[in-house]
């Protein structure tokens, strides 16, 4: 059976409680969930930036399905765009 790569984008200063709750509930094992599970606290134009968007463009770029957390406060976060 083949496995489907689930990238999970999310605020993590806002809405890491809820991933983990989302993968709490993961008994189906056709996906494999994963994420960057790091604070991005570097500004989005910056060097420090580039290698963070290198892991994050390699991660999404291997996944099958990407899924979007949206909370209340990720329209505030300039990664999230």
């Amino acid at each position: 059976m083949t496995t489907n790569e689930v990238f999970i984008s999310y605020d993590y200063d806002h809405d890491k409680h809820d991933k983990d709750r989302l993968l709490g509930w993961d008994v189906n094992h056709e996906f494999n969930f994963i994420s960057y599970d790091k604070p991005l606290n570097v500004e989005l134009d910056s060097s420090e930036a580039e290698d963070i968007k290198k892991n994050l463009t390699a991660q999404i770029g291997r996944s099958s399905h990407l899924l979007c957390l949206v909370g209340k406060e990720t329209y505030r976060s300039v990664w999230a765009k």
